[in-house]
Parts: structure tokens; sequence; C-alpha cells
């Protein structure tokens, strides 16, 4: 990892540097600009591809400068005071980083910001839709089509660079297992990636308990009890299991939800289980009052049944018939209590 010292962006000073440095080819100058708010606070450049620390900095006079060589291209994650403030392409020449993520400069860094630019304006047509149109939802899935096609079309041209790559990792969660693992076979540089080959284990797993598979038991201790998700379930009973955090908005707008289906389906032999993940246990504690939750909750699972279910995102909701059996996964709203009526209807 790489140290630099306090930087200033006014003066001759820094036109200097940044004119010598960019004589040579291979070299790469990150300069930020900013405001005097930052000043002091420490700049952190993440690698992307494995999530190290290749090199630190700290603001002064509202910006700051990075500059070394490079051999490839490199993805970064700028942190200011442990607060994200953007990503840019580590790659040859001078590059610029501006409040709101605004990124230029180079080839791949002006290729970057100006998906940005694109998904802004995106948001910004969006938002422009009146409520009341009856076509805004029509509308608004044309304009989310059309940014979907144009996005599709950048992964495609530029899966052998970082902005390529970064993009197809951001909606690898929607690709399958062997559709993950052809991108990777069909572009090696694709496998340095800590991100997408984690993505890539998790479909495998998450493979192995979809619709049709048993389900995987596991065991949780807390406060020196043990609880296994078997304990919880009743004999000839469905159960649905609700993966969940008190710090999930989505999973706690889900609890109204799985309250409704109880209520209709638990007098014909329908349980629920609560396991809270990725969660302290007081947080926990403190959100099952708050939202009045009547069904057992196994506390602290941590990553434990989510590494074991390949979870990437919660609320994540099983539906297990009495065999064992998933039979519905990852439903919610309407689908879930469609799910729910069609399983325990049969």
């Amino acid at each position: 990892m790489k140290t630099f010292t306090k930087l200033a962006l006014a003066g001759v000073a820094i036109g200097a540097m940044v004119s010598s440095c960019s004589k040579q080819e291979s070299r790469y100058n990150l300069k930020g600009e900013f405001d005097e708010k930052s000043n002091n606070s420490t700049v952190l450049l993440i690698s992307f591809s494995n999530g190290d620390t290749i090199a630190t900095g700290t603001v002064e006079n509202g910006g700051f400068i990075f500059s070394d060589t490079i051999s490839t291209p490199e993805l970064v994650q700028v942190r200011i005071g442990g607060r994200s403030a953007g990503y840019v392409v580590l790659e040859p020449g001078d590059i610029l980083l501006q409040p709101r993520a605004k990124v230029s400069g180079t080839p791949l860094n002006d290729l970057l910001g100006s998906y940005y630019d694109a998904q802004a304006m995106m948001y910004d047509k969006i938002s422009t839709i009146e409520e009341e149109d009856p076509e805004a939802e029509t509308k608004a899935e044309e304009i989310s089509n059309q940014f979907k096609a144009y996005e599709d079309s950048l992964i495609a041209a530029n899966l052998d660079n970082p902005v390529g790559a970064t993009l197809l990792i951001s909606n690898a969660y929607d690709l399958t297992a062997d559709e993950i693992k052809s991108k990777m076979d069909q572009y090696p540089s694709l496998n340095k990636y800590s991100k997408l080959n984690k993505i890539y284990q998790q479909k495998l797993v998450a493979a192995e308990t979809a619709e049709g598979q048993p389900y995987k038991d596991f065991e949780i201790t807390y406060d020196g009890k043990t609880t296994k998700l078997s304990d919880l379930m009743v004999p000839g009973h469905y159960t649905l299991v609700d993966f969940w955090a008190s710090w999930c908005g989505p999973c706690r707008r889900e609890i109204p939800v799985i309250k409704e289906i109880l209520k209709e389906w638990g007098p014909k032999g329908l349980d629920v289980v609560g396991v809270a993940v990725w969660d302290e246990p007081d947080d926990t504690k403190k959100a099952i009052e708050e939202l009045e939750i009547t069904w057992p909750v196994i506390i602290d699972a941590k990553t434990v049944p989510t590494d074991m279910y390949g979870i990437l995102g919660i609320p994540s909701i099983f539906l297990i018939d009495p065999n064992g059996v998933i039979v519905s996964r990852n439903k919610q709203g309407e689908e879930l209590k469609a799910a729910v009526a069609q399983a325990m209807t049969k």
C-alpha cells in the first residue's frame, strides 16, 4: 500500500506535478476537487477487484492528488472520511473526480462518467412522470428498458476492461451460475474480481436450495442455547422461513404481509419462523417488539444460513412443505401470498 502526503490543489506546485507526471505514459494522476469541509479527512483508494486499500492520503485545501505508475487499468472506490466519493479507473493520464461522483479525463473514466450521466437522466425522466398519469407505470417501464438496453450494450462492448466488469458485477445477481461462468470463461480478466467469484459461488449454493430441492437444517447458539431450524418446524405443517434483519427496510415492510398470511393459513397448518441474519441481537430483539412479531425468531444467525442457502439479499423467504421440500423461494408481497395459497390448497 502506498501512502501519499498532504497535497494542496491550488497553486503552481500542483500544475508542475501533473505536467511532469503526464509525460510518463504509464502514470496516472488522480485529482480530487471537493470543498473545504473535507479538509484533513483521510482519502483511501480501495481496489474494486479484491477490496484491498492500495493508496491513502489526506484532503487539504478541499482536494487531493494521487500519482503513480500502473500496468493495467484498475477500478477503485474513493473514500473520503469513511464515505464513498465515487469510483474511478486508474489508467495513464489525468483523471478528475468531483462531487456527486463526477469523473472524467481519460477514455475509461469518460466512459464511466457518461454511464453515470445516462443513469441520472433516466431517474430524472422517471421523476417527471405525473403519478396520476394512467400510463405512468408503462412510461416508467419504457424509460427503464431503454436504459437497460444501453447498459447491456455497454457491458457487452467493455467486458475486457474495468468499466464493463463492474457493471456486469452489479447486474450479476440477476444472472444464473452458468451465465456467470460463461462470461468468466470468455473473459479471463473477470476471474480476478473476488466479488464476482463470490456471487458465482453463492449462485451454485443457491441452486442446491432452489424450489423443488430439500431444505438444509442449521443450528445457531445464542445466549447459551442452541436452536436448530428443524426444532421449530411442526411435523405435517408447512413452514414459512423469513431470513431478515432489523435494519432492512424491505424486511420490515414484509412483516405485515407475513402476518396476513399467518392469519389466513395458520389455522390450516402453516407456521412461520424468523431467522435474524447480519444483525446485532439487541437490534433484533428491539425490532421484534416494535413490529409485534409473534412467531419464533432464531437470533444472531449471522451468515451461517445465508452462506448455506446462497442468499445474496434479504428479505429472503422460503416456504417448506411437510416433506421438507422447498416449494417457494424469494417471493414477496402478492407473489408470496399466491405461492402460499397455491401450496396450501393442493
